[in-house]
């Protein structure tokens, strides 16, 4: 995850050096690395959708980053399954790992996505 300072040479994806509060696939290795983060709160916040769209959504804050998951349908059930519950309220304080790869999406077939493992 980014931890750009002013100054510093931005060498990866231009989407690493710009400010966003919610998390990206760009945010993570293009390797598919796990990344273990510990759920600290999850609320509704309007999120704009790649096609700019506004919409209402469940986002998941971590006690790592600054930055939520805007959670989708798919995360939402993986994370149900992993955790054993549906019970947002329940998820805090738990870890997830959440890894980059691509879906098709939005009429491309290889977009850049986070998923939950």
């Amino acid at each position: 995850m980014n931890n750009l300072k002013l100054g510093d040479e931005v060498t990866g994806s231009y989407r690493t050096a710009t400010d966003s509060n919610y998390l990206a696939a760009d945010d993570f290795n293009s390797n598919g690395k796990l990344v273990s983060l510990t759920i600290e709160k999850g609320c509704f916040e309007e999120v704009t959708s790649p096609n700019n769209r506004k919409k209402r959504m469940l986002c998941l804050h971590f006690k790592e980053t600054n930055k939520a998951l805007a959670v989708n349908a798919t995360n939402a059930v993986t994370i149900t399954k992993a955790l054993g519950t549906n019970q947002v309220s329940e998820w805090k304080g738990k870890k997830i790992s959440l890894y980059r790869t691509t879906v098709k999406a939005f009429g491309n077939p290889e977009m850049p996505c986070v998923r939950v493992k």
